[in-house]
């Protein structure tokens, strides 16, 4: 690979180095295709809200330099001033700078504690026998020729006249400095062409064009130019769009006018790196289970008497439970267990439904098609490990953390009470267990329990519980929840129903675990289940 020494010293045409103070910025830079960042002295002075006049310490524009170092692969230019003291101190300052993989520093030629070269007034000069003494020290402290070393000009900006800046640059040049940067103030480019024509391709050439913008790019690179450096435009514009976003906020107390010209926060995330470090954690980190969840709540309602009236025109997942509808108490219990990638299914009245933070998927043909068909839509949630739980079930935080610790390939929350009297024409999915619960004590936090059958017709002497509609797969269980999914013609499986092809696993002789919970989880079947966890809510 081409080292930036080589690319600066052969370019065709002149490198483009945006100015920066943050690593956020040096992303943006790079995105842009631009060639480096310079870290500018000014913005990152700025940034510290202090006059770029020396106030900061070395450590301090070092410790930002290195910042931009960090979150770009692009080469940083770094602004060093005039080398924060003597020769003793660029010495420091090479070593230090090298050694945080800056590829140049450029060192200007004024008198330490310096003012900035716009600023009116006070502009000293070191003398020229003096300021080669500093460049020849960073030329010695330097490991490898690779980093750049750039004398800037400033005698331009002092008003010392052409004469002594190209006598300055000479001297520059022959200590051996990669590059002179020659400096100006001027509106015009009149006095920098000025001094190129008479310095004619001695050595390589850096600009800043701050004040004189009208010096077109094609020309800079007739006159040979190796580098320009547009210092500080993004901080100028970052100022003035701060200003206007503020001065809205300010007059219409409100944020609503602004927001479709704003950055979005999730490209916040983006610059940030926010989804490879997700990855990188889902690759990597080992100190938790990943689980992501898939709720089917698309069917329309089935309920009769006072539920059916209440639920004509909205969906199940949208019932006022206390102020909030049902799918949020849900989506919360699950958020306060660890989870939070949520995939909520939608198609009877989903634009109804409110399931933020989590996401809406909608099944378009969801009419007449059962839930298996459903979460077919979100088969690109099936990784890590999976739990499905029905949108009419609330389940205490304490039981969800309990029940994704479940081991075993696939596992299905259970209830061991049976209901009766108020559910005269509701069927429920009825489990038979390889053992029938216990109440007595064990030393085993989930004792294995396989499920043997669950149907809504089992004989009562068979049956020791109920499904309650929530199911856990790790991956090897998730490998034989799809690879069955996959035995079943397409008709069939449309209308299929969990409990049906949980029964159908069970026939595969795929073994199923269970886990029991007589409290801590709550479902709406009826007006009465209604009413009781309004209750339990309300006081809980």
């Amino acid at each position: 690979m081409q080292s930036f020494r080589e690319r600066f010293l052969s370019a065709e045409k002149p490198l483009i180095i945006v100015g920066a103070h943050d690593g956020l910025g040096a992303k943006l830079i790079e995105q842009h295709g631009f060639d480096g960042v310079w870290a500018s002295g000014l913005e990152i002075s700025a940034s510290h809200g202090v006059p770029d006049a020396n106030i900061l310490t070395m450590t301090q524009y070092l410790e930002r330099s290195q910042e931009m170092v960090n979150a770009t692969s692009l080469p940083v230019i770094a602004d060093v001033d005039t080398g924060y003291g003597n020769s003793s101190n660029v010495r420091h300052m090479v070593e230090q700078y090298e050694a945080a993989g800056i590829a140049a520093v450029v060192i200007e030629d004024k008198l330490f504690p310096k003012v900035n070269s716009f600023v009116p007034g006070r502009q000293e000069l070191a003398s020229i026998p003096e300021f080669c003494g500093k460049l020849e020290a960073a030329r010695d402290a330097r490991k490898s020729d690779n980093f750049l070393i750039i004398s800037r000009i400033e005698a331009l900006i002092a008003g010392w006249g052409m004469a002594e800046a190209l006598k300055r640059a000479e001297a520059y040049r022959e200590v051996g400095v990669d590059s002179i940067l020659i400096h100006s103030k001027s509106k015009e480019p009149d006095e920098i062409r000025e001094f190129l024509k008479a310095w004619n391709k001695r050595s390589p050439v850096v600009l800043i064009p701050t004040t004189y913008p009208a010096m077109k790019y094609e020309e800079m690179q007739e006159w040979g130019i190796n580098m320009i450096i547009f210092a500080n435009q993004c901080m100028r514009t970052t100022i003035a769009a701060m200003h206007k976003t503020l001065d809205i906020m300010a007059t219409e107390k409100s944020t609503v006018s602004i927001e479709k010209s704003i950055t979005t926060v999730k490209e916040i995330f983006e610059l940030q790196g926010m989804m490879k470090m997700k990855e990188h954690e889902k690759k990597y980190l080992r100190t938790g289970k990943t689980v992501h969840v898939v709720i089917p709540a698309a069917g329309a309602p089935k309920h009769e008497g006072k539920m059916a009236e209440m639920l004509r025109n909205i969906p199940v997942a949208m019932l006022p439970t206390e102020g909030k509808p049902l799918i949020q108490r849900i989506i919360e219990s699950l958020n306060q267990a660890g989870m939070q990638d949520i995939t909520v299914l939608t198609g009877y009245k989903k634009e109804m439904i409110q399931a933020d933070p989590a996401e809406k998927r909608e099944v378009p043909d969801f009419a007449g098609t059962g839930i298996v068909h459903s979460i077919s839509h979100a088969k690109d949630k099936f990784k890590d490990s999976v739990l499905i739980h029905y949108g009419d079930v609330i389940v205490s935080p304490e039981n969800l953390r309990s029940f994704i610790t479940c081991e075993d390939p696939i596992t299905v929350f259970i209830s061991p009470l049976q209901r009766t009297g108020r559910y005269e024409n509701k069927k429920f999915d009825l489990v038979s267990l390889a053992h029938p619960p216990s109440s007595g004590r064990t030393l085993e936090r989930h004792p294995k329990n396989i499920l043997k059958a669950i149907s809504t017709d089992l004989p009562e002497e068979a049956s020791h519980g109920e499904f309650i509609g929530l199911i856990l797969l790790n991956p090897k269980g998730i490998k034989t929840w799809l690879s069955n999914i996959d035995q079943i013609p397409a008709k069939e499986l449309k209308s299929l129903s969990l409990a049906e092809f949980l029964q159908r696993l069970v026939q595969n002789k795929v073994e199923i675990n269970t886990f029991e919970a007589r409290t801590g989880w709550a479902e709406v079947h009826s007006y009465e289940d209604y009413e009781e966890l309004c209750t339990l809510l309300r006081n809980p």
